[in-house]
Formats: structure tokens, sequence, C-alpha cells
């Protein structure tokens, strides 16, 4: 066996041997800073020293504040000879609010002192004209400090009168004799006479069961510093809790978690001063704010996700990047959620504005967007639509390329050089027409005996002597003609070419 198991064992044998009692003792503090009456008297027959194994009593004589009375589970106050300033009732009525305990019981010959504190919890004690020992029985009641108790003996020197928040518990011949109070967390009780405290008396009948039950109940809550403690540790155990809900991104149920906690670590400083409870309401509102924010992000997440859906890209795209920035800002893992969203809107975007430019015929333009979809595809790994973006590329890869074989565009549109031909003919018919007009008007003037003969006697005079003009029959009218005439005078049919000189 190793020393450090064998001093591990020595402590766990310590422990086991320490009296359960021992280590839970609770403390009491009894209050003499009021001029307690007698004190040599009360004092010193005083039996508690019979509550030593489960109580820790301690007297202080120091002023009545709350930081001097917070420690403690309860506060025993017996016979003050002086008032209790306002300032020292409301100490005394937040330590009993914070869980503290709290034992009234005074002499039938000292009751406006401590009426002074006992009037808050809304009694008083009445001085009585005639005291005396009494007995009492106690069976059939019913509440805790009178469990195991039968019958009490004690001095009655005084009654009480309760008027408001106390109630009324043991009566004696029609008067009220002992009284209790449960004040927010904390409890108060009301005895006549400290008597039974006292030697002669503590030991009779069941007194002591009677004391030790007030003792346990009063003392129950746990005081101020316990009562702090519970909050403590269930703040901090809700905070965790938050922590843990805020990081697996379930924002609303982390905001109320903290909230949780932060009202618990709240009424724990309101309790008792504490460095630890102030460092973690420190921490809760931080991670409350993350939560908060979280909220706002995923709210946007969803605003985002309902125009994707209904293929609102760019409106999508703004609210989920806003979503993204708070996101990243209390390094939320929802951050990629929105990434990868923007991501196949912007892919959706992009594929759109390609069918727009290719079906506008804008193909370079097209193509590049194409392009900026498949790089947006291909980081999500959508095969799908990655081959969609390859194919809208190839469309526009063979739109613009030009065809092998492009015939030269003509120099004039087809239409004009189709009315180009029809002028030409009809110029080329004009033409035809006035010409063969010309010829017919021509044998006419050859008609002309005149004429012709001045003509003929002209040409005959002009042949050369002994050579007589060349005669023929017009193939149509059967006239004689001479042979060099390109068309007959008579009838006018042409006979040679007009390009022959004659």
């Amino acid at each position: 066996m190793t020393i450090q198991k064998r001093y591990l064992l020595i402590i766990i044998v310590v422990l086991a041997l320490i009296p359960p009692s021992a280590a839970a003792k609770r403390k009491v503090l009894m209050d003499r800073s009021h001029g307690e009456f007698p004190e040599e008297y009360l004092y010193k027959e005083l039996r508690l020293d019979l509550l030593e194994d489960t109580y820790d009593i301690v007297e202080s004589d120091e002023a009545i504040t709350y930081e001097n009375i917070q420690d403690y589970d309860m506060l025993f106050i017996t016979v003050p000879l002086r008032d209790f300033t306002s300032s020292e009732v409301d100490a005394i009525a937040r330590f009993v609010s914070n869980g503290g305990g709290l034992l009234l019981s005074t002499g039938h010959w000292l009751t406006e002192p401590m009426n002074s504190l006992s009037r808050f919890f809304g009694v008083e004690f009445a001085q009585l004209l005639e005291a005396g020992s009494i007995t009492v029985e106690t069976q059939g009641q019913s509440h805790p400090v009178f469990s195991e108790v039968r019958r009490i003996s004690l001095y009655s020197s005084s009654n009480l009168l309760v008027k408001a928040l106390s109630e009324e518990l043991l009566h004696h011949e029609g008067k009220c004799i002992m009284a209790y109070c449960e004040y927010d967390k904390g409890r108060v009780f009301f005895l006549t006479n400290l008597d039974i405290f006292l030697d002669g008396f503590i030991e009779s009948f069941d007194n002591f069961q009677l004391v030790t039950n007030i003792f346990d109940w009063l003392t129950e809550p746990g005081g101020p510093y316990v009562q702090q403690k519970r909050f403590l540790e269930n703040g901090i155990d809700l905070a965790e809790k938050g922590r843990e809900q805020l990081e697996s991104g379930e924002f609303s149920l982390a905001e109320s978690t903290l909230n949780r906690s932060k009202s618990a670590l709240e009424k724990s400083l309101e309790i008792y001063e504490s460095n630890t409870a102030k460092n973690r309401l420190r921490i809760v509102l931080f991670l409350i704010d993350k939560a908060e924010t979280g909220i706002k992000a995923e709210t946007l997440f969803q605003e985002g996700r309902t125009f994707f859906e209904s293929e609102e890209f760019p409106s999508a795209v703004s609210a989920l990047e806003e979503a993204q920035q708070l996101f990243e800002s209390i390094t939320s893992e929802k951050s990629k959620e929105c990434i990868q969203l923007i991501q196949q809107c912007k892919g959706e975007i992009f594929l759109n504005e390609g069918v727009t430019s290719f079906d506008q015929e804008q193909y370079e333009e097209a193509k590049a967007t194409f392009e900026e979809a498949l790089a947006v595809y291909t980081a999500l790994q959508d095969n799908q639509e990655v081959k969609e973006c390859k194919d809208w590329i190839t469309s526009c890869e063979e739109q613009m390329v030009p065809p092998e074989e492009t015939p030269e565009p003509s120099e004039f549109p087809i239409d004009v050089i189709a009315i180009v031909i029809v002028i030409a003919i009809v110029i080329v018919g004009l033409a035809f027409q006035l010409r063969k007009r010309m010829h017919k008007r021509e044998p006419e003037k050859r008609e002309q005996k005149p004429a012709v003969e001045t003509e003929t006697v002209a040409k005959e005079e002009e042949k050369p002597e002994g050579e007589a003009f060349k005669t023929v029959t017009c193939p149509v009218c059967k006239n004689e003609i001479e042979e060099d005439w390109v068309s007959c005078p008579y009838c006018g049919v042409r006979l040679k070419d007009d390009t022959q000189n004659y």
C-alpha cells in the first residue's frame, strides 16, 4: 500500500469516527448588548450546556447588525433592559427573512424593551398582576415543538397579545403563553418566561424535550449562511445547465435556465455578501446576453430559411448573413449552417443570372456566371448542380464558336439586287420597243417617190459608169427591191442586220 493510499484510509477512518452531530453543529447567538437583567442570576442558572452536543451557543455584547448575526442559525434574546433601535429591528427582520431563527422570552417586570422588537412581528408581551408556577398539559398539540411533549412546568409571569403575522400556540386559563411566526424563510418563537431554561425547571416533566424541539424548529431553515449557500449552489448548478444548453444551440431554453440562475444568485447576495456569488452572477449575465443574441440570430436564420424555400434568394442571403454574424459573435456552431445555406443561395442566384444572360444571347457573360455557380456547388459537393452548371457552360461555348463555312455577306441586300434586275429588264424591253417603232417608220419615208427617185438618181449618178444596180424580190410582198436594202420599203419586213450600212 502506498503512502498516499495509507493517508487517505486514515482520513476516512477519522471522519467515520466523528459523530454526525459534531460535524453538523448549529450556531446560536445569545445577545447581551441590551443590559440583560440580572446577569449574575440569569446566566449562571441557564442550563444551555445541556444542548452543547448539538448547538454551538455563543454570547455576544456587540451591537446587533446584519453583518454581526448573519453567520448564525438562531438569535436568542432574553430579558432586554433597553429598547431596540429601528436599525437593529431591520437587521433582525432581515436575518429572520433570510432563514434565521429568533427566540424571544422575558420576565413579567421587563416587557416594554422586548416589545420594541416583538411588535414588528405582531406580538406584544403583557404583564400579569399575579405570577406563579404552572403546569400545562400539551396533548393534542400538532405543532412540531410539541413532538413527544405531554406536560410542561414553567413560571407564568406574562401573557402574549397576538395581533398580526404570528399565530397563538399554547394557552393557560385563557391566556396565550406561547406563539410562533413563520416570516419569509425564517421563524420566530415567543415564550412568556425564561424560567423554563433555568436549573430547577429545564429537567421538570417534558421541559427539556420542549426546549430541544424549539431550538430544532428555529434552526431548521439553517440561517442566512445556509440559505445563501443553498441559493448559491442552486444558481451555480443552473448556470452550468444553461451553459450546456447555450452550447447546444437551445437558446430560448438556455435563456430561461440562466434567468433562474440569475434570480438564485441575486437572492444569495441579498442574504449574504459573497465574492463567489458576485463572480458567478457576472458570468451568468454574460451568458444571458449570449442567449439573447442567439435567439435573435435563430430568428433571422429561420427567416432566411423561409426566404430560401420560397426562392427569394437575395432576401435569404441578407437575413442569413446577419444571422451568421450574430452566431459568430457568440462562437456558435450554427454559424456553419448559415454559411452553407448562404452558399446555396448564391449558387442559385448565379445560376439564375446565367440563364437570363444566356436567353439574351450574352454568352460570354453567361459563361462567367455559370462558372461562379460551378465553384459554389463544387465547394458544397452538390454533384447534381455541378453537372447542370457544366452543361450550361458547354452550351455557352458552343454558341460562342462561329460556323466552319460561313458565306461572305453580299455587298447589297437581296431585295436591292432584285429591284435592279427588274429595272434592267424594263429598260431593255423599252429599248427594244423603241427600236422596233423606229424601223416601222423608216419604210414610210422610202415610199415617197420623189425622195426615192432622188435617192435612186443620186445613187445612179454615184454609180460608176457601166455598173448597174442589182435588184431582188421581197420575200413577202414580192416587190422588186435593191439587193443592199435592209428592209422592204413596201411591206417593212426586215431583210438584213441593221448594223450593215446601206
